[in-house]
């Protein structure tokens, strides 16, 4: 295959302190020795080893700072000010992409032309020490069981590094992270994203996040689902909780009558005798009395 069969794909990583971790990560992303790499790593300020580690790989590196900021929300939007990439994604200093994700991803949007999004149906968890891996099986994503709040409480979380775009989609949705919000960036990043498009999840892992107990979201679970819960108010797609006719009425009902609400999602899938990815329609098995595993 030429260069031309590889879009530019640009991956943005923030780090701050991160020693620990950052080089797995920064691994993870060059050792998939994708043609058409931009990689753009913004430190903010580093005062442990980090910016030594940045400096081994800054011959593979499109950009690289290490300034204050004003938050990792600031971060990434610094680097995605840089990127050119028709693919995009970010990943945090101390998660992995599996080595084979990048082929997947340029496939996947080359053989759906109709994707400007795409996740996974196998969202991935590593051990502190990557001493452990486990894959965990999700649920086909939807725009109104999004906006009605049920990923992270009934269904899996869409998983942020397992997350790439089409840079249009990242245009159209305002071209920004808002730096306002402290943990949440990603859930309002996907609530304008799916004001333009339905979400893809191909049945391939693609990343994993790293578990860890003094991680940023997993010391301030909480704090994070507030901000997702007042990001889902803002969109004004959330209905009342209390309203007749209301999507959680609407689901309360079905659900006392022990039937799977009817709702799909799109789902990618690779095709052996077609030799291509295929998009399906699967049904969402959906049940309030399951509750996902938040990260």
């Amino acid at each position: 295959m030429n260069r031309d069969d590889y879009p530019r794909i640009s991956i943005v990583t923030a780090n701050y302190n991160g020693e620990a971790y950052l080089e797995c990560a920064i691994r993870s992303v060059l050792d998939q020795e994708y043609p058409d790499l931009e990689y753009i790593i913004i430190d903010g300020g580093s005062t442990d080893r980090s910016c030594d580690i940045v400096q081994k790989y800054a011959h593979r590196l499109a950009h690289w700072e290490s300034t204050p900021d004003r938050g990792f929300a600031h971060a990434y939007n610094k680097g995605f000010a840089r990127a050119t990439g028709e693919i995009q994604a970010y990943l945090n200093s101390d998660d992995m992409y599996c080595p084979w994700a990048f082929d997947v991803v340029r496939r996947c949007f080359s053989d759906i032309s109709e994707m400007e999004w795409l996740t996974t149906l196998y969202p991935m968890l590593h051990g502190e020490d990557a001493n452990f891996v486990a894959a965990n099986k999700a649920q086909p994503y939807n725009r109104e069981l999004f906006y009605a709040g049920h990923y992270g409480t009934d269904l899996w979380w869409i998983q942020q590094e397992s997350t790439f775009w089409r840079r249009s989609l990242w245009e159209r949705a305002g071209g920004y992270f808002d730096e306002n919000l402290e943990l949440a960036i990603d859930a309002d990043l996907w609530s304008r994203f799916f004001e333009w498009s339905e979400l893809y999840a191909v049945a391939t892992p693609l990343a994993g996040f790293r578990r860890r107990s003094d991680s940023k979201t997993g010391m301030n679970f909480d704090a994070y689902r507030k901000e997702f819960e007042q990001i889902l108010r803002n969109t004004g797609k959330r209905p009342d909780p209390e309203a007749p006719g209301s999507l959680k009425s609407h689901l309360s009902a079905i659900l006392r009558k022990g039937r799977v609400i009817p709702h799909t999602g799109k789902t990618v899938h690779w095709s052996h005798a077609k030799r291509r990815f295929v998009a399906r329609v699967n049904e969402i098995e959906f049940t309030a009395s399951r509750r996902a595993d938040p990260a």
